[in-house]
């Protein structure tokens, strides 16, 4: 009898240290949580569609270097949304789509830590700062960046001008993103 109930014990201890599920980079922000699409529908032909990216933790903490990956991050958002605009279109029987308008949101924050290193190298650029001893102390200045962008779309019967052919960019969009429906995309 004692030998049933310590694994009967034990398994309730082990359940609770499940890994947490990792999603794919193209789902729904509903299911993530922090990263994702999402969609509002505004009229039988238009939506309003966001996607969100993984918050990215950089080391390029300022100038040029953060703002390409800033740029990076708004792109893939923007490809994303488009990928879900195109889903949405043909799942409402519509060929075409156009975007109305477009915003995106970038948010960067920049953290610094510290700590004591004993053999400092002056060479980098970090700010330093001293102990009360003399000793350095390094602040590694490192951002989370946070990219999204949101498009209202319009669908259309038939493309013309400025509108994407909703088949022909869902598939140059999964092609592209080949990845971003596997388990585990989200770090990309």
């Amino acid at each position: 009898m004692k030998s049933l109930i310590v694994p009967l014990l034990v398994f309730p201890l082990l359940a609770g240290c499940a890994p947490a599920p990792v999603y794919p980079l193209y789902t729904s922000v509903q299911v993530a949580g922090s990263f994702g699409y999402a969609e509002q529908r505004i009229s039988d032909a238009r939506y309003t569609v966001t996607y969100t990216a993984p918050v990215q933790r950089t080391y390029a903490y300022g100038g040029e270097r953060r703002d390409q990956d800033a740029d990076r991050r708004v792109a893939l958002a923007y490809d994303l949304a488009l990928w879900r605009a195109a889903e949405l279109a043909l799942a409402h029987g519509y060929p075409a789509f156009r975007v109305a308008e477009r915003n995106n949101d970038i948010q960067v924050d920049v953290r610094h830590d510290a700590y004591y290193d004993p053999f400092p190298d002056f060479g980098h650029h970090h700010r330093y700062g001293h102990f009360p001893h003399g000793y350095p102390i390094y602040y590694p200045s490192y951002a989370y960046l946070a990219a999204g962008v949101t498009l209202a779309v319009e669908f259309r019967r038939a493309g013309a001008g400025d509108t994407f052919d909703a088949r022909a960019t869902r598939e140059r969009l999964r092609a592209q993103y080949a990845q971003a429906t596997a388990p585990g995309s989200a770090g990309y």
